[in-house]
């Protein structure tokens, strides 16, 4: 008959079972550390959801504030097919700062997470919305260096996307055009960016009043959009590019596209 453990008494552990424990904890346990697979997986999870996850809620609720602004449509000027800010004041405060803190938050306590790369464009971004084109750019460039650097190409992409928005309103045209065409000859890039590279080079020549390279550059980029309510936007501009240029029948056709 097997023995009970009498009450208070621990009961006997076989070596053979002291022995497997003890190795399952040399396994185990190591691997919780932060160079380990397991503490890679570990840290990510916690950048994520602790840190980035709040800060790109934070900037999506600042963006979607400057999208609904811009769905009115004004005749008396260009209609814009990115959000963009809409006056001339820097703000330090709100969604937009918020995105900011938390994504440096994160920078400076995960540095090694695989979301720093997207944390640094975040920045990027929110800076771009406030008007501080100069820590834009700056972020913008660190996070083409950092992410190709990492293997992530399409990180570094959106990154270029931004960078050439931000020269350009900077009206630093040639450098614009000269990172926005980078981009769009690099080998493997994906349609989803070629089509935002060709639509911000459009938008910058609009700028420029260079109608004929914006029409060329918009119906390019709406050719391989996918997203029916930017397209929408694309067309729409290149309607009114066409009646800037006095080419009042294509303008028309790309109207009815809308």
């Amino acid at each position: 008959m097997r023995r009970v453990p009498s009450p208070g008494l621990a009961p006997r552990v076989r070596p053979f079972s002291l022995a497997v424990l003890v190795g399952l904890l040399l396994v185990v346990l190591p691997g919780c550390g932060q160079g380990s697979f397991l503490g890679n997986r570990y840290n990510n999870f916690r950048a994520y959801y602790n840190t980035f996850y709040n800060a790109r809620q934070s900037f999506e609720q600042g963006e979607e504030q400057l999208i609904r602004v811009d769905q009115r449509v004004d005749r008396s000027r260009f209609l814009p097919v990115f959000a963009a800010r809409q006056n001339e004041t820097t703000q330090t405060s709100g969604p937009f700062q918020d995105a900011i803190d938390k994504s440096a938050d994160l920078l400076r306590e995960r540095p090694d997470s695989k979301w720093a790369d997207d944390a640094l464009l975040l920045i990027g971004k929110a800076y771009f919305y406030q008007g501080n084109y100069v820590g834009a750019e700056d972020k913008f460039r660190e996070t083409v260096e950092t992410a190709e650097g990492g293997g992530q190409a399409e990180v570094a992409d959106e990154a270029r996307f931004w960078l050439g928005r931000t020269l350009a309103a900077s009206e630093r045209f040639e450098e614009a055009t000269g990172v926005l065409t980078e981009g769009l000859a690099r080998e493997g890039l994906r349609p989803y960016w070629r089509a935002r590279l060709q639509l911000a080079l459009g938008e910058m020549y609009v700028q420029q009043r260079r109608w004929d390279d914006a029409a060329e550059a918009l119906q390019a980029g709406v050719e391989e959009l996918r997203d029916n309510d930017v397209a929408g936007r694309a067309q729409f501009l290149l309607g009114q590019v066409y009646e800037a240029a006095g080419a009042y029948d294509e303008a028309a056709e790309a109207y009815a596209a809308v």
